[in-house]
């Protein structure tokens, strides 16, 4: 079908999609770079191989091919959305933004846009550890009454975990309901009900109700049974392991966390890794040092300036004695969290531990 119609790049795409996911990813670079050489002024492709190369964490590389797309169509909001995300990875917190606030106050853009902008807005501010302007980013984003539907439960789950993360439990409750009004049926009133039970488990965690933990996670097991809601079953593992965790039992919150990322590699992209970053830690709590090191370093792939990674990495060569890798981590994960907000703990708590490893 190609060699019948070689200048039409949704043909060149699905091809690129199967090599992709046979990991073959330089036969795809190999038939991207040729269809760009032939096609100059098509930029799909520049920002297909762009994507690739995220892909492949080749991200100088990915950038370069972003600023070409750019130029040739510079007013498609997905790539100007595409290259603000790789800034955020390649640690250009400021300048990312910088060009999201300019496009959420930009009358020009569409609402979807707007939305993605204020949406990736809450996710570096909570990279960065300023959950207060995370908040206002996530609140703003739905006053933009937002009407598709599985996304802006997505987004609500994470406005109700910044609202944990700051000890307010009743706005973390009321957080799904901005929601509920987008879904009038009775299955998915069942689906908000699976989500607020994700939040009840996420607030019993932190004050150890694990009775009332195992009975939200029965009622997600349940929802997910009865409406085939399998998208749950990452989340349920999710809340699985940090319970575990919590009680200390990290043999198998390492095994919940994997199943958890099994069942849905991708998701928690908001917390930047925040599942293998549980099997790092719980390595590191096992005393599998070099595994816990192996475990993070692969997040650093993707996630190259997330300071939590950082963080875990600086304590896991810190139990392995290795000094100077633990204070160059360290100092990475204090630099990116330089303007957290004063009560962000993990923040303070990496100021002290780098002060007493430098004496």
């Amino acid at each position: 079908i190609r060699n019948m119609d070689p200048s039409s790049f949704d043909i060149v795409a699905d091809i690129v999609e199967i090599y992709i996911l046979q990991k073959d990813f330089k036969a795809a670079e190999k038939l991207l770079i040729n269809y760009s050489n032939n096609y100059r002024e098509n930029y799909q492709s520049y920002f297909s191989l762009g994507k690739l190369y995220e892909e492949m964490g080749e991200l100088e590389k990915a950038r370069e091919q972003y600023d070409i797309a750019s130029l040739l169509e510079p007013n498609i909001g997905d790539i100007i959305l595409r290259s603000i995300d790789l800034e955020t990875k390649l640690g250009n917190f400021d300048l990312a933004i910088n060009r999201l606030v300019n496009l959420a106050n930009d009358n020009n853009v569409t609402k979807s846009e707007k939305y993605s902008s204020y949406q990736k807005l809450y996710m570096i501010y909570n990279i960065l550890g300023q959950l207060v302007k995370s908040i206002d980013s996530a609140e703003k984003l739905f006053q933009l009454e937002p009407t598709w539907g599985i996304e802006s439960i997505d987004d609500a789950v994470a406005l109700a975990h910044l609202y944990i993360k700051i000890g307010n439990d009743h706005k973390a409750k009321k957080s799904i309901d901005k929601s509920a009004k987008l879904f009038p049926s009775s299955e998915s009133k069942s689906m908000i009900s699976a989500f607020k039970n994700i939040i009840m488990a996420s607030i019993d965690i932190e004050k150890e109700n694990y009775k009332k933990v195992l009975k939200a996670v029965s009622m997600i097991e349940k929802l997910s049974k009865d409406y085939g809601f399998t998208f749950l079953d990452s989340r349920k593992d999710k809340i699985l392991a940090q319970l575990c965790e919590k009680k200390k039992d990290y043999k198998n919150a390492l095994e919940h966390y994997k199943a958890s990322i099994t069942s849905a590699p991708t998701w928690d992209c908001w917390e930047g890794g925040a599942k293998p970053r549980g099997i790092g830690r719980c390595h590191r709590e096992l005393k599998e040092y070099s595994k816990s090191v192996e475990s993070l370093l692969e997040v650093l792939k993707l996630h190259p300036y997330h300071p939590k990674t950082h963080y875990e990495l600086a304590l896991s060569y810190n139990e392995m004695k290795n000094n100077d890798k633990a204070l160059e981590h360290m100092q990475i994960a204090i630099d990116i969290w330089k303007d957290a907000d004063k009560d962000y703990s993990i923040a303070q708590d990496a100021k002290k531990k780098l002060e007493k490893w430098s004496t």
